[in-house]
């Protein structure tokens, strides 16, 4: 692959919803990070299967697949999933739903391995997946490396030992060949730390009692410290001391069955500004199922909250209003039934407001009325 050129990634997403594909098209059709991504957009699981099935028959499998499991749009997601793995082992495959009571402990029971295996919520951000994409293509094409590196040198030490009888030009040729696959893998590492390093999410591993082994650029200047003020140093110093507990039983929920949790929460920065973050975290453990460290990517969310936070303010201001006007109000769903009625509406109805909630507006109405309506 010649490094004048931007490296190419194969991205698979299967999402029924139009408008998701047209935005994993948009977040992901310019170069990013000196990648090109060659996107394969499928409504349907099995349209997706068809896709890597072919991809792998004229040798250019994907490196990873985004696939939608949200309940509305493709319940049988998991399920495709199982059956990519089965096709291409090797795929990246990010699992992504918009409802946040996923079992993930069963998912990675169906499409194992838990390290090629990541969970995203709905809605996602342009950066989400940018990130995603460029970490996760970067990781599979070092490890295509790698394997063509082992292969090589099975290859060169089963030559060596078929005798002696190998010349000693072709011994010098074989000799090349090591120190030329030596090379590639030290520039396939040093090429996917550079892309680590000047990610804009935060990266960062640290060891289970929250010692920081390893952070990146962007993780420094969150923090506005030195990455020799931070390794070594214990991160829970920037969680309020209130979230700590409750950061700590996050960690302690993962297990080699089920690795990985995305979470929020507040933390205090340089000055003692309070701010929101979200991290995927993933458990490495040992053969012996022993935990050995964390790896974790996050981003601010600061903005986000103090919008959600708005949002939330705003609606409990109108309703306060509603309640306290006396003409009757009521708000319905699609299929009619109430899902908010004011204090004056029950006392022009003679119901309480537990009596109608949920109820349908039509057992409300007269005959007549309710045909009218139909």
């Amino acid at each position: 692959m010649s490094e004048n050129r931007p490296d190419s990634v194969r991205v698979l997403v299967v999402d029924a919803e139009q408008h998701v594909r047209e935005l994993y098209e948009e977040f992901l059709s310019s170069p990013k990070s000196n990648y090109t991504f060659d996107l394969t957009l499928c409504r349907q699981n099995e349209e997706a299967i068809q896709a890597v099935r072919a991809a792998i028959e004229v040798g250019t499998p994907f490196s990873l697949a985004f696939i939608d499991i949200s309940r509305n749009s493709n319940k049988d997601g998991v399920r495709a999933a199982g059956e990519i793995r089965l096709l291409d082992p090797n795929i990246e495959i990010v699992i992504v739903s918009d409802h946040g009571d996923i079992a993930l402990e069963k998912i990675v029971s169906r499409v194992p391995p838990a390290g090629k295996l990541l969970y995203l919520r709905k809605p996602f951000t342009p950066e989400e997946i940018v990130q995603l994409a460029v970490a996760l293509g970067a990781k599979w094409q070092q490890e295509r490396e790698l394997y063509k590196i082992q292969t090589e040198s099975e290859n060169h030490v089963e030559r060596r030992s078929v005798g002696s009888s190998s010349s000693k030009e072709q011994q010098r040729r074989e000799m090349a060949e090591q120190i030329q696959a030596e090379t590639e893998l030290g520039k396939g590492e040093q090429r996917y730390s550079a892309i680590v390093e000047n990610m804009p999410a935060m990266i960062c591993c640290f060891l289970p009692d929250g010692t920081l082994t390893f952070v990146n650029g962007a993780y420094c200047s969150y923090f506005k410290k030195q990455r020799g003020e931070l390794l070594g140093e214990n991160f829970f110093q920037f969680i309020p001391t209130k979230d700590q507990q409750k950061v700590k039983n996050h960690f302690l929920s993962l297990t080699p069955d089920s690795p990985m949790v995305t979470y929020a929460h507040q933390v205090i920065v340089p000055g003692g500004t309070i701010c929101w973050q979200s991290w995927t975290d993933r458990a490495l453990f040992d053969e012996q199922g022993s935990l050995v460290e964390y790896q974790s990517i996050g981003y601010d969310i600061t903005e986000q909250k103090h919008a959600e936070q708005a949002l939330k303010e705003s609606e409990e201001k109108y309703r306060t209003i509603l309640e306290s006007i006396e003409e009757g109000y009521f708000e319905v769903d699609l299929a009619g039934n109430f899902t908010f009625v004011n204090n004056s509406l029950c006392r022009i109805a003679g119901y309480s407001r537990h009596e109608v909630i949920g109820i349908n507006n039509r057992d409300y109405t007269s005959p007549e009325t309710a045909k009218e309506m139909s």
